[in-house]
């Protein structure tokens, strides 16, 4: 492969990448990049990697191109115009849309052209072998779900009444229930008759308070217990609260059911970057590739 430095272009089975093109392509990508990150120095071999990187891209691109066009996965007309009108509702809109010029319907053509020869070359598996991937993802990258500090909470909540001026009747009542609590009587029984959260319908348990994502009074309240310990009556600027912790966990990961369809989404992408490249690198086995200096 030349030198970046010097002016030269590429022959992809014929189809010539102007140098031009690859320049603006490389550009873009330095001040993407610099825009990104101001504070970086990219010095000269970081630079001769992305230029090499934008130079693959370009040729990658390329031979999808020809392939799915060969193989008659070009997208009608009907399809583009589907996509324009999906792009326009969604915020994924990139183009004027409005005025579509024949520059951006034909990007548009391409990126379903080369998303066609992905998923006709895709392997699929069953249901059943879906989720076995998803739980084996899940186990082999744990560390990635991390949430760190948790308390798994239930409470009882009393709502401020709107004819208790000073809220010293809620105080009050809130009190008694804690007594009640404390003389034995049945947390979840309590909660189910007295409490103002939805979450009485399940005995008052929240599930699992991560730090930072909860009221900041409670969050200190909850994060101040140990398992099985009660709080003191303590007020939100809604109500008053009583709050038990179940269960402390210094490094806290959600289950798999909670962060399944996320995980879906996770493996969906990379199984697209796999077969990209696993169908390029059989491509580039018989394409004609040329760097021409000029």
């Amino acid at each position: 492969m030349p030198n970046l430095i010097n002016e030269f272009y590429v022959k992809v089975n014929g189809f010539v990448i102007p140098a031009e093109k690859i320049r603006k392509k490389f550009a873009k990508r330095l001040k993407r990049l610099r825009e990104k990150n101001p504070e970086r120095n990219i010095n000269p071999s970081q630079k001769e990697k992305i230029g090499y990187e934008v130079i693959n891209q370009l040729i990658d691109r390329r031979l999808l191109l020809d392939f799915g066009k060969d193989q008659g996965l070009s997208p009608s007309k009907e399809e583009v115009e589907a996509e324009i009108m999906r792009l326009r509702e969604s915020k994924e809109n990139l183009y004027d849309l409005d005025h579509v010029s024949d520059n951006v319907y034909e990007l548009l053509s391409d990126k379903l052209t080369i998303r066609n020869v992905i998923e006709k070359n895709k392997v699929s598996w069953n249901d059943k072998e879906n989720e076995e991937r998803l739980k084996a993802y899940y186990e082999d990258h744990k560390r990635n779900f991390s949430r760190g500090e948790a308390v798994k909470v239930r409470h009882i909540f009393i709502n401020y009444k709107e004819t208790d001026d000073e809220n010293e009747t809620t105080l009050l009542m809130t009190q008694n229930i804690l007594g009640r609590l404390l003389d034995g009587e049945e947390f979840s029984r309590l909660a189910g008759e007295f409490s103002d959260c939805p979450s009485r319908d399940h005995g008052g348990e929240l599930g699992y308070v991560l730090r930072g994502v909860t009221d900041k009074v409670f969050e200190d309240m909850v994060f101040t217990l140990n398992p099985g310990e009660l709080s003191d009556v303590f007020e939100t600027g809604r109500g008053y609260h009583i709050a038990e912790v179940m269960e402390y966990q210094e490094d806290y990961c959600p289950p798999f059911d909670s962060v399944k369809d996320n995980l879906r989404e996770t493996l969906d992408r990379l199984v697209y970057r796999e077969t990209r490249e696993r169908v390029v690198s059989a491509l580039k086995e018989t394409a004609d590739i040329e760097y021409i200096e000029g």
